[in-house]
C-alpha cells in the first residue's frame, strides 16, 4: 500500500455557486446566493470584476490550494511543538 503525501490528502475538487449581486454600496457588492437568498455577504468590489452591476449574476468557484495548505499547517505544527516545548521547561518543579 503506497503512503499518501500530506498534499494528495486535501481535497481540491472545485467546488460553485451561483449568485448575483444585490447592490452596491460603500465600495462593497452585497452578493446574494441564488439557491439560498438568506445567505447574503459583502465583498469589496476591488477584488469583482471591473464594471460589476447590480443585477448581475457570478459563479462563485471554490477551489482548496494544498500547497498553501500544507505549509500553513507545517508552520502550526512547529509552533506548537516549539511553545510546548518551551511551556514543558518552563513548569519543571525545582526542589
Amino acid at each position: 500500500m503506497s503512503k499518501k503525501s500530506a498534499k494528495e490528502n486535501i481535497d481540491t475538487v472545485r467546488n460553485s455557486v451561483s449568485a448575483f449581486v444585490d447592490r452596491i454600496e460603500n465600495g462593497l457588492a452585497v452578493i446574494v446566493l441564488s439557491e439560498a437568498s438568506e445567505i447574503h455577504f459583502d465583498f469589496p468590489l476591488q477584488f469583482l470584476p471591473t464594471h460589476l452591476r447590480e443585477g448581475d449574476h457570478l459563479t462563485l468557484t471554490f477551489e482548496v490550494d494544498p500547497e498553501t495548505t500544507v505549509a500553513v499547517r507545517d508552520r502550526v505544527a512547529a509552533l506548537q511543538a516549539e511553545l510546548t516545548k518551551e511551556n514543558e521547561s518552563e513548569t519543571e518543579i525545582k526542589l
